[in-house]
């Protein structure tokens, strides 16, 4: 596990007989592509997931091991920042596993055709992934921030790419877990976080004194 370990190395011990070895060259971030190529039909699942969670794998690999038969192999490719949009998009629309469609469709490399196709949908935790994904398009943000789910509303509101029209909404809410991540948004607008002011939460009033785009008369208010 020792990042300083040589890569001839590494590759060597990519052929131990060991699977606690193995594991550890599959989860060293300095392991090669050529190494982890070798390990990507290892008999151990835990082999095989380490490789799917490692930077070093290309797209190439990673849709390999995307059909891989233990599901959290599956899930780890499908949350990688290197697994390619094609690769996402077949997971979050065929994989028979939710826990691995979702972490497909939170990845923000998939494609915004397929957000747009399941923001539609009926299900909360597809809605609630794609109101956290950072990919997701401003449109859709606007409707979400409309949403009656709770989840699906907090992810908006934390979503560092949420527009302020959107968080204007969300700062009607009651709910005090959403109105926090208005307030801790940074994109937040003066007249949502003037409007929060006057809840009498003292930790949401002291994040609205925090805010960068609160104003001198806000600040006087919570004086």
């Amino acid at each position: 596990q020792n990042e300083d370990t040589p890569e001839t190395v590494l590759d060597k011990l990519a052929n131990d007989m060991t699977d606690q070895v193995r594991w550890a060259v599959a989860e060293n971030t300095k392991t090669s592509l050529g190494t982890l190529e070798k390990l990507v039909d290892d008999l151990s699942c835990n082999v095989r997931r380490a490789v799917a969670c490692n930077e070093n794998a290309d797209d190439k690999l990673l849709a390999k091991l995307s059909m891989d038969r233990d599901e959290f192999v599956r899930e780890n490719v499908a949350e990688n920042l290197k697994t390619g949009s094609t690769t996402l998009e077949e997971m979050a629309e065929h994989d028979p596993v939710v826990d691995v469609k979702l972490a497909a469709l939170g990845n923000p490399n998939i494609p915004t055709r397929v957000i747009q196709r399941m923001a539609a949908g009926t299900g909360k935790r597809v809605r609630a992934t794609i109101a956290g994904n950072i990919s997701t398009p401003q449109t859709i943000l606007m409707k979400l921030a409309r949403d009656r789910d709770t989840n699906v509303a907090y992810n908006v509101a934390c979503n560092p790419n949420v527009p302020r029209e959107a968080l204007t909404i969300l700062a009607e809410r009651r709910n005090i877990g959403i109105l926090v991540a208005v307030v801790r948004n940074k994109n937040t607008p003066e007249e949502a976080l003037a409007k929060l002011a006057r809840n009498n939460n003292r930790n949401l009033r002291l994040l609205i004194a925090e805010h960068e785009n609160t104003s001198r008369e806000t600040l006087k208010f919570l004086l």
